[in-house]
């Protein structure tokens, strides 16, 4: 790991192969959005926020990580090709904000999942070029850690955010608890 290699074609291949994926200490860089498989239960780990780092390259301006057509699901509130049981933890996500070129800004997020039961935990998102973290979900059928949507948003630290610290549209009934941000840029209205 040289933390200037692009991993993204290795990580993105391992986890649509096996949905599971643990990255190890150290810094990771990816020149492409990561997108998680669209299959139940999928994960990708870290050896702790703060010990692997995930890095966006210079001049992707996209999200770091993001489901599959995420954009067009929250401003539709849609239910098809979702995230079904996802769980990211234990990494830091940066978006690289400096070495971003700006010419995609409403889609550069550092984390952007729409979906349900989403399980993010203790992460730090940092350096992002629109929101550090934008999510969405409408929960028919949910279940598991919440009442409807089983979600879970914990132990995570968001700053240097270059919109909104937190875009949250869903899912329902998602749990959040020690959420700090710092340095965003701007407040919206679904911001927390």
């Amino acid at each position: 790991v040289d933390g200037t290699s692009d991993a993204g074609p290795a990580i993105q291949g391992c986890w649509t192969t096996y949905g599971q994926i643990r990255i190890p200490a150290g810094t990771f860089i990816t020149n492409q959005s990561l997108v998680p498989p669209i299959v139940a239960n999928v994960a990708l780990a870290g050896a702790g926020a703060g010990v692997t780092t995930l890095r966006l390259g210079t001049n992707v301006d996209q999200a770091l990580i993001r489901s599959t057509n995420v954009y067009s699901q929250i401003d539709t509130n849609t239910s098809t090709n979702i995230v079904d049981g996802i769980e990211i933890s234990d990494i830091t996500l940066d978006g690289n904000r400096a070495a971003q070129a700006g010419t995609n800004p409403a889609q550069s997020d550092v984390l952007a999942l729409y979906g349900k039961r989403i399980k993010l935990h203790d992460l730090e998102l940092r350096n992002g070029t629109s929101a550090c973290l934008r999510t969405g979900g409408n929960n028919a059928s949910g279940g598991g850690v919440g009442t409807i949507g089983g979600s879970l948003f914990q132990n995570i630290s968001i700053g240097t955010c270059g919109r909104e610290a937190v875009y949250f549209a869903g899912p329902p009934d998602t749990i959040i608890e020690n959420l700090g941000a710092y340095d965003a840029s701007q407040s919206a209205a679904n911001t927390y």
